[in-house]
């Protein structure tokens, strides 16, 4: 089959042939062209080359062809009466199920009447959490069995020349002498074992990480990568086998928790990788498993797992809508207290950001328009991942509040601090004790109970 680039150049040239121009001399004054001065006047002559809006009728699509994520073929049959060098803007929809799922658009300079190749490219998602990237073998951007082609003017209201079965014949980029950019051109169809890695790299072409755990001979359902903070987070699914490779994040790998479930660790340097499944199927993707360098991609220096102040530095350096007011010691790793949701409103403070345990701990508390008392613990019915223990923390306005814990082995007053934004801010680990608000008293500097505007 004749490439899709090889195509791409002679349409180039033939429409460079369309549109130069040819010099003819004008006389002016003999049959020689020349004037009585001697002097040459010459004239362009004009070729039509305007864009038309035309109507459906005479019009069909013969073939619509999936090259590659970015580009497609359509093959349009272009009707008597149209003039040559005429150009038409068109534009296809892949249709999964009743579903309109992407998008590409090319324009075709009419030559003759008859059936014409026109290359249609699908512009770069913009629609994308680049936090985020998920990619598959069966996706919403390539046709899967049954998928649909509407073909159609790309002109208001769109009108639609018809709908033929989407087919693939893949064409993808040549490789660039790297394991990665080799593993990506040797997918040349899309029941390839690394379509999947395609999408993901087309979907995200400067990676946030510099290696990828991969097993190239084994067919890739889906890859993730997540990125919060100085966390990157790649999830890899092959059949019952999952990979999970971190860096940086603050929760620990997941494990095997299912009956003949098994969780292998991987070495290296900077990334925490773990391969869980059932046990031979692990066993045989832990064999089949490769580091592959990913080049120019974003370095990822020092140990897998980051301390405490390190992945609190990130994580507000890529929220900086959440305001940190101070940060806290815990039995368990570190505490961030942040501001309001909405600033002034008198609504609950956000949830702390904890960094050292992963743990699900219930909270309770009193959002007031003059303080707030949160209580986060084990001994609320949070669940058996949650270890025995907890924390609290408490905000004021004023700097004359006072908050007395009468609860036994606490501290009886809550030291406060301020923060930067004005807040005046406390922190209490209480442990195994099961703190209850009832047991806080807050007062002012006068030592009158202080009232709550909610």
């Amino acid at each position: 089959m004749q490439s899709n680039r090889a195509r791409s150049n002679l349409g180039h040239s033939a429409v460079a042939l369309a549109v130069c121009a040819t010099i003819a001399l004008a006389a002016c004054g003999d049959d020689t062209g020349t004037a009585d001065t001697g002097t040459v006047v010459t004239k362009p002559v004009e070729t039509p080359s305007t864009t038309v809006i035309t109507s459906p009728v005479g019009w069909a699509a013969t073939e619509c062809v999936w090259r590659w994520y970015d580009r497609w073929d359509v093959t349009a049959v272009v009707p008597d009466g149209v003039a040559v060098g005429s150009t038409v803007e068109l534009r296809a929809t892949l249709f999964q199920g009743d579903v309109s799922t992407v998008g590409a658009v090319g324009s075709l300079t009419v030559t003759d009447p008859g059936p014409q190749i026109v290359e249609l490219h699908v512009p770069p998602p913009t629609w994308l959490n680049p936090k985020e990237i998920n990619a598959r073998r069966f996706s919403d951007l390539s046709p899967t069995g049954g998928s649909m082609c509407e073909v159609s003017f790309a002109s208001e209201g769109n009108p639609t020349i018809g709908y033929i079965d989407m087919t693939s014949d893949v064409d993808p980029p040549g490789p660039d002498g790297t394991p990665l950019g080799d593993l990506v051109a040797a997918v040349d169809t899309t029941d390839a074992p690394m379509l999947a890695l395609a999408e993901l790299l087309w979907l995200q072409p400067e990676p946030p990480f510099d290696r990828l755990y991969l097993a190239p001979e084994t067919t890739l359902d889906a890859i993730s990568v997540e990125r919060d903070g100085t966390c990157r987070s790649i999830t890899a699914h092959y059949a019952a086998v999952t990979v999970s490779q971190q860096h940086g994040c603050a929760a620990p790998l997941p494990s095997a928790e299912l009956p003949g479930w098994v969780s292998v660790a991987v070495p290296d340097d900077h990334w925490a990788v773990t391969v869980i499944g059932p046990e031979a199927d692990v066993t045989a993707l832990v064999v089949a498993l490769q580091p592959i360098d990913v080049p120019n991609a974003e370095t990822v220096d020092g140990p897998a797992i980051p301390g405490s102040d390190e992945w609190l530095d990130g994580y507000f350096a890529d929220h900086p809508v959440i305001t940190e007011l101070a940060r806290f010691d815990w039995h368990e790793g570190k505490i961030a207290i942040v501001g309001r949701t909405i600033p002034d409103s008198p609504v609950d403070y956000l949830e702390p950001v904890i960094h050292g345990v992963n743990a699900n701990y219930s909270s309770t508390g009193v959002p007031c328009a003059e303080y707030t008392i949160g209580i986060a613990s084990s001994a609320m019915g949070a669940g058996l991942d949650a270890p025995p223990g907890g924390f609290a923390w408490f905000i004021a306005r004023d700097p004359g509040t006072t908050f007395t814990v009468t609860a036994p082995g606490l501290p009886g007053t809550v030291t406060l601090q301020q923060a930067p934004s004005g807040e005046y801010v406390g922190f209490l680990d209480t442990g195994e004790v099961a703190l209850q608000t009832s047991q806080i008293v807050v007062s002012d500097a006068a030592g009158n109970p202080v009232p709550c505007t909610q």
